[in-house]
């Protein structure tokens, strides 16, 4: 994946790609920290965690989750009850190489997530757990 220049990152907080998220049934999702803010003020949806400094035991689990290898995210997204993985393809620059979030971007994930269609280009990419 051809990493994305910093105009393609701001698209990831527009509503107007958060659009294919909102009609979804609500859920809760894991997402980038970054992200949380607009799922949160854009969508129906719970989150895993966000940037807020008293829930440091879900920031913690984000990052272990997103950062971590992709072998051990599907143990954990289960165990949360995640309906929903979210990211964007404007935070290339953000991802750690060889992580759970690596492999989303690069398409490189298990058959427990299901990709979710949406418009052709849209930034936001987004997955439902195949329970």
């Amino acid at each position: 994946m051809q990493p994305p220049n910093h105009q393609d990152s701001l698209a990831c907080f527009l509503p107007e790609h958060l659009w294919v998220l909102a009609a979804l049934p609500p859920g809760l999702v894991l997402a980038p920290l970054d992200l949380a803010a607009a799922v949160l003020a854009h969508t129906p949806h719970t989150l895993v965690a966000a940037p807020y400094h008293r829930i440091d035991r879900e920031i913690r689990f984000d990052q272990e989750v997103m950062n971590g290898p992709s072998a051990a995210a599907r143990e954990r997204v289960m165990a949360k009850g995640v309906d929903y993985v979210v990211s964007c393809a404007g935070f290339w620059d953000q991802v750690i190489p060889g992580s759970f979030h690596a492999a989303l971007l690069d398409g490189n994930v298990g058959s427990w997530l299901d990709p979710v269609p949406g418009a052709a280009g849209e930034p936001v990419k987004i997955w439902r757990v195949r329970r």
